[in-house]
């Protein structure tokens, strides 16, 4: 186990930090896979652990191109919003790869409909919804996402940005 995969498992989050800030041979630690999960990367675990955000941040800048990468079809963007992660996460991860906002995830929505069906911050909603407005378009299993946000029972004025063709960025 390397370094940064040791300091992930026993939640040494400062001393993790400090590393990855160290050499660029810790910054292509960052990059490397768990040996028995090829797919997996620290970006990904430290997401779904819910390491600190400070953490998450970290491994995107020491390692970007972990927001590009699937982890059983889902990008680290998908994770972080199914894993209720902060805002600052959900901007670092489109900061970097922007596209993951037209790209589905295993089971075929795009991370604005992960976020409206999860009923997550509306803070949250609009920063996806003015990053790629066109996802307002798109159904998420069957449903419109201003009917999803109705149903959920979001705020009348996102209902209403939701339904309109254009959305100011």
């Amino acid at each position: 186990m390397n370094t940064v995969w040791r300091y992930l498992h026993e939640e040494r989050w400062s001393e993790l930090i400090s590393f990855l800030d160290s050499s660029d041979e810790a910054r292509q630690e960052a990059g490397t896979p768990r040996t028995y999960n090829p797919h997996r990367f620290p970006l990904h675990s430290s997401i779904l652990n819910h390491a600190p955000d400070d953490v998450v941040l970290s491994l995107l800048k020491a390692f970007p191109n972990a927001a590009t990468m699937r982890l059983y079809e889902s990008l680290p963007l998908h994770t972080a919003i199914k894993e209720n992660r902060s805002l600052d996460v959900v901007k670092a991860l489109v900061d970097i790869f922007p596209d993951g906002l037209k790209m589905p995830d295993e089971t075929k929505r795009l991370p604005l409909g992960i976020a409206l069906e999860a009923g997550r911050d509306e803070k949250q909603i609009s920063y996806l919804l003015h990053s790629w407005n066109e996802a307002k378009d798109i159904r998420c299993n069957g449903k419109m996402p201003s009917q999803i946000a109705a149903e959920k029972g979001m705020s009348p004025d996102l209902v209403q940005t939701l339904e309109t063709t254009d959305v100011k960025r």
